[in-house]
C-alpha cells in the first residue's frame, strides 16, 4: 500500500473495489477498509496499481490545476499591467493638459497685467494733463501738458499711443479713421493726425486776434512780448490775452 496515498484517494480505491466508504472517515480507517476488502486479499498488486494510477492522475490534474492557477496569475498580471500603463498614459495626458491650462493661464493673466498697466498710466497721466480742448487753439496746450505727464510718469513710448487715443474719448473717432491698426502705437503719428484734424481754420485764427487787445498799463514791448514765432503764432497769442481778460 502506497504510504504517499491521501485519504480521497484511498475513498476512490475503496469505492472502485466495491467497499463502503464515506467522506467523514479518516485514512487509518480507509487503509484498513482497503488491506481487509476482499480484492486485495485476492490480488494485492492489482489494487496497489489502482491506487497508484489514481495517485498519478491526482497529480496530473494537480498539476493541470497548478498551471491553468498560473496561467491565471500571469493574465491577471498583464492586465493590471495594461490597466497601470493607462492610468500612466492619463496622468501624463493630464500633466500635458495642466501645463497648457498653465500656459493659458500665464498669458491670460499676462495679458490682464498688460492691461492693468495701461490702465494705471492714463490715470495718473490723466491727473496731470489739462481736459481735451473744446476749441482747436487749445490743442498746443494740452499737448504739451500731456508729454510733460509722460515724462513724469516715465510713460513707454509703445503706450503713448494708446493713452492720447484712451485720453481723446469720442474724439478718437473722428482719429481711427486715418489710423490704421499698425499705427496705434506711433505717438508722433497719432498726434500729427489730431493736430491736422482738429486745426483752426483761418477765419478762427482771425476772429481769435480780433478780441486781443492791449491790457491797461500794458506797454507795447511787453504785449510783443507774448508774441510766439511759429506756425501757431496768432493762435498763441490770442489765447494768452484772452486767458488775461
Amino acid at each position: 500500500m502506497l504510504p504517499f496515498a491521501r485519504k480521497e484517494e484511498l475513498r476512490v480505491v475503496a469505492e472502485e473495489i466495491g467497499e463502503t466508504a464515506t467522506v467523514e472517515m479518516k485514512v487509518a480507517e480507509l487503509r484498513e477498509i482497503i488491506l481487509g476488502s476482499k480484492a486485495y486479499k485476492n490480488d494485492p498488486e492489482s489494487v496497489n496499481n489502482l491506487l497508484s494510477s489514481i495517485v498519478e492522475a491526482g497529480k496530473r490534474k494537480e498539476e493541470q490545476s497548478d498551471n491553468l492557477e498560473f496561467e491565471k496569475i500571469k493574465l491577471e498580471k498583464a492586465k493590471l499591467e495594461a490597466q497601470l500603463e493607462l492610468e500612466r498614459i492619463s496622468l501624463e495626458k493630464a500633466k500635458i493638459e495642466s501645463v497648457r491650462i498653465d500656459t493659458d493661464a500665464s498669458s491670460v493673466s499676462g495679458n490682464g497685467n498688460s492691461f492693468n498697466c495701461v490702465e494705471n498710466y492714463i490715470h495718473s497721466v490723466r491727473s496731470l494733463t489739462l481736459p481735451i480742448p473744446k476749441r482747436a487753439e487749445g490743442w498746443n496746450l494740452f499737448f504739451a501738458s500731456l508729454e510733460r505727464a509722460f515724462n513724469t510718469k516715465n510713460v513707454p513710448e509703445e503706450l503713448k499711443g494708446e493713452i492720447l487715443l484712451n485720453l481723446m474719448g469720442e474724439k478718437a473717432t473722428n482719429i481711427l479713421v486715418y489710423i490704421k491698426e499698425g499705427d496705434v502705437k506711433d505717438y508722433k503719428k497719432i498726434k500729427d493726425t489730431v493736430l491736422r484734424e482738429f486745426e483752426p481754420t483761418p477765419l478762427a485764427c482771425l476772429q481769435n486776434f480780433q478780441k486781443v487787445k492791449r491790457l491797461q498799463n500794458e506797454t507795447m514791448s511787453n504785449s510783443l512780448r507774448d508774441w510766439r514765432p511759429g506756425g501757431n503764432n496768432i493762435a498763441h497769442y490770442a489765447m494768452l490775452k484772452i486767458s488775461r481778460h
